[in-house]
């Protein structure tokens, strides 16, 4: 495939793609490579089909590893990745296609995520459409090559879909923009770096006769696009009509017509416009909830943004913050109300004794206001925690910050977990008021169902008071007390406890605790 440029010079193909690209440092994911090597061991057809230039950061988690399979293998394949713990995800619908499936790994030694994008058919297009089938999935699965020890597509092979797909994702805005002159280029560096990439491991004779072998490949719309490709840099009058020609030669395996096609991917554009972001993948099993739960200077809150960060890679994922900050309208208003009684007492108690008549019914009014901002407290939690069960219930992924364990524990510790507050702090003889709002508190606090997992952060006092040196000592023991409490409760019935050290590093920390969310998903 000897290209001749404008000024009569030969050239190979494709443009420089500039700078040569930096080997890839990072090592690859053990629980990955055995996947792989266990499709190998049982003879089930697989290979690594696109973006074999990134090869190694696949490997080491950083991105998909695309992975076409032997559809008569499917159920073989789902026998390896349950022997290995893969988590099977649902895409939303803007990424939803038929012969795709998405699976997620857990290195537990090394604490990283890896995904598997499998495909049975190749199916390929505009992204939110991919309307079209290409179908070379025998061809690419009967000879293939070796690369980082991984199964890989011959470069022929894989050069072809991707042109395909390049002038498949060429958009009208593209043209414009290439024929202007404008913006960025229609067809991105990456892109043609890759295809560079690609061509320096294989030779022209050999793309013209794996080409002309496949009958389900268009090579005179390959060999076209890397002419135009090599002659310029953003051919838009030939992009266009390879575009047409690609459009008409796949046409018969066209998944809608095409004007369905435009209407779907209208449709997606508007509503990722609308959302700001991308929506993310959520386990086949539906979604679940974590609750870490532990003595200030734990490292709750720190933990659990580590946790939904990482797992928020791919699956839909957030954090609930169960606390009393920031507060409610309610629970702002009953606590200045508290205040201005405090202040009161003291000023009545300073001019008619601790025993006046005045001096009393302010300190009732007092314990009134305190108890009905407790409530308050519980009310603002309890919503905060009906939006974490209806995110879960859509499939989400929900790590629970300050989740009250008053339910689990007696009241005094409970308290001290962000349970039940009025019981423990009324004292011994409590108006009729206290008593209807702490009554109230306690069906409140009922109702929270308990999460599918309990992480309780066990933290030494003097640990926890080197974290907070703001905190009375006192206080964190009395909490560190009541968790042990909690953690005593591991193997009962109701949902599953699991106590992890917490002085710990905060790696190991978070890597305990990332095992624990992975048995959620």
């Amino acid at each position: 495939m000897t290209l001749v440029r404008p000024e009569g010079q030969t050239a190979t193909c494709v443009a420089s793609p500039g700078a040569p690209r930096q080997a890839h440092r990072s090592t690859p994911v053990p629980a990955l490579l055995a996947v792989l090597d266990d499709l190998d061991v049982h003879g089930i057809a697989h290979c690594s089909w696109k973006s074999n230039e990134h090869l190694a950061a696949a490997l080491a988690g950083e991105t998909d590893l695309d992975l076409l399979v032997d559809h008569d293998a499917h159920s073989a394949f789902h026998a390896v990745a349950a022997r290995h713990g893969l988590k099977q995800l649902v895409p939303p619908s803007e990424a939803a296609f038929p012969g795709m499936e998405h699976l997620l790994g857990f290195d537990r030694p090394s604490g990283r995520l890896f995904h598997l994008h499998v495909h049975y058919q190749l199916v390929l297009g505009e992204q939110f459409v991919k309307n079209h089938r290409l179908p070379i999935e025998r061809e690419m699965l009967r000879d293939t090559r070796r690369q980082d020890g991984v199964r890989v597509a011959r470069p022929e092979l894989e050069l072809a879909v991707l042109v395909i797909r390049a002038l498949l994702k060429y958009r009208a805005r593209d043209f414009v923009k290439d024929l202007l002159g404008v913006r960025s280029p229609g067809i991105r560096d990456a892109l043609l770096t890759e295809l560079h990439w690609l061509l320096d491991r294989t030779d022209d004779a050999t793309v013209r006769a794996t080409l002309a072998a496949c009958s389900a490949l268009p090579t005179d719309i390959v060999c076209d696009f890397l002419v135009a490709t090599a002659r310029t840099r953003r051919p838009a009058i030939a992009y266009l009509r390879l575009r047409r020609r690609t459009r008409s030669w796949l046409g018969d395996r066209a998944r809608v017509s095409r004007a369905r096609a435009l209407t779907t991917y209208g449709v997606a554009v508007v509503r990722r416009h609308r959302r700001r972001t991308f929506p993310r993948m959520t386990p086949v099993g539906g979604g679940g909830s974590l609750a870490l739960v532990g003595a200030d200077g734990a490292g709750k809150s720190t933990a659990a943004c580590a946790v939904a960060e990482w797992l928020g890679w791919k699956v839909d994922t957030r954090v609930a913050y169960l606390g009393s900050k920031p507060p409610s309208r309610a629970a702002r208003a009953t606590y200045l109300a508290f205040r201005t009684c405090r202040r009161g007492e003291r000023a009545l108690a300073e001019r008619y004794g601790a025993d006046g008549l005045a001096t009393r019914a302010v300190r009732e009014t007092r314990n009134a206001s305190r108890a009905l901002n407790q409530y308050a407290v519980g009310r603002q939690r309890a919503r905060a925690y009906a939006v974490a069960q209806r995110d879960s219930a859509r499939g989400c992924m929900v790590v629970l910050d300050r989740f009250p364990c008053g339910t689990l524990v007696p009241h005094a510790d409970g308290a001290l977990l962000d349970g039940p507050q009025i019981v423990a702090t009324a004292g011994p003889r409590p108006n009729r008021a206290v008593r209807l709002l702490a009554a109230a508190e306690e069906h409140l606090y009922g109702r929270f169902p308990p999460p599918d997992a309990i992480v309780v952060l066990d933290v030494d006092p003097v640990t926890a008071f080197g974290r907070k040196p703001d905190h009375d000592p006192g206080v964190l023991r009395a909490k560190s007390s009541a968790a042990e409490v909690l953690s005593r409760r591991e193997g009962r019935a109701g949902p599953r406890i699991r106590t992890i050290d917490a002085n710990q590093s905060f790696d190991r920390v978070v890597s305990d605790v990332k095992s624990e969310l992975w048995r959620v998903v």
